[in-house]
């Protein structure tokens, strides 16, 4: 009586420091993920990695998994491709064996692979893989399941970067089609989808097609964060690149000053984003041509981009 007695009690107090440890690791997993979010990938890798390790010695498999996946995307923004190809073999080999296939978390690191494969530029290897995906979710859930929408994204990106535009944009099309079955068509995902299919549409030589869809990007962007949100500037500079390409420069011109300003307000004067923005303007003024302003907005881009840790010798050679 007494061994059962004491085994019990282990028990209990195995599940109490279970449910404190639970709550640490979900603290500790926010944080990681915010940091993440903020591009802080480095300290965002070494709180994941030791979430990580606390879910492996519960053997919370699933979670474990979905953890370090998260992971591989943080070193994949650091070009850290090496040791992101380790993690996923390392996980591939996990998951294998601990969690029953057909299952999610498995196709979830067979995503972060694809992804992979587009970062490197292996293509042939990152399409084959992402349809492979695509054909192992329709058998766990349906043809619409929103987590459909990231291999099609990869599959259009992939072709964007081949210059094979028309099959970008079907591709891409087939994600917001889910999307906005899903979701709606106020969402950010949609948002990005509609950019990335106005994109195709542009280096298509299809500036007029594009538009539309740079629009209800927009539209979805003033929606979601509000009208003078950087993601709304982000728009605006989409827009005014374009509409001098189909005759409408008066257009053009005044999405870029209200890019330029919403930059200004938010970042400051001085501001990394306001030097691109004045690099834009000057770019575009080339173009129209108006050779004064050009050269008045490549002066106040070069004095900011100058001063900033962010500029590459491109910025610089551009203005």
């Amino acid at each position: 009586m007494k061994i059962k007695i004491t085994c019990l009690l282990m028990l209990i107090g195995l599940a109490l420091f279970g449910q404190q440890d639970t709550s640490t690791i979900a603290a500790q997993l926010a944080k990681g993920l915010q940091l993440k979010e903020e591009g802080n990938f480095s300290e965002a890798i070494s709180i994941l990695d030791s979430v990580a390790t606390d879910l492996k010695t519960q053997a919370n498999w699933e979670k474990y998994i979905e953890t370090k996946v998260t992971v591989i995307y943080a070193h994949i923004s650091m070009d850290s491709l090496g040791i992101a190809q380790q993690l996923i073999d390392q996980l591939t080999e996990e998951g294998n064996q601990y969690l029953t296939e057909p299952h999610h978390q498995l196709l979830n690191i067979q995503e972060a692979q694809v992804i992979l494969y587009r970062t490197s530029g292996l293509y042939e290897k990152g399409m084959a893989s992402a349809k492979k995906v695509i054909e192992e979710r329709k058998l766990l859930f349906d043809e619409t399941h929103p987590s459909l929408y990231k291999m099609y994204r990869e599959l259009g990106r992939m072709h964007n970067d081949l210059s094979d535009y028309e099959v970008a944009i079907d591709y891409l099309k087939k994600g917001l089609f889910i999307i906005e079955k899903q979701y709606g068509k106020n969402h950010e995902i949609a948002a990005e989808l509609y950019r990335g299919i106005g994109t195709n549409y542009a280096y298509k030589g299809k500036p007029a097609e594009a538009i539309p869809f740079y629009e209800k990007a927009l539209k979805v962007n003033q929606v979601v964060y509000g009208s003078q949100s950087l993601q709304a500037a982000n728009a605006y500079v989409m827009m005014g690149s374009i509409f001098c390409r189909i005759e409408q420069c008066s257009k053009g011109e005044r999405n870029l000053l209200k890019a330029l300003a919403i930059y200004k307000a938010i970042l400051g004067e001085d501001s990394y984003d306001v030097g691109v923005a004045y690099l834009n303007l000057s770019t575009f003024y080339y173009y129209v041509p108006d050779y004064e302003k050009m050269l008045l907005y490549a002066n106040k881009a070069v004095g900011i981009l100058q001063q900033s840790s962010r500029t590459n010798n491109t910025n610089l050679v551009y203005a």
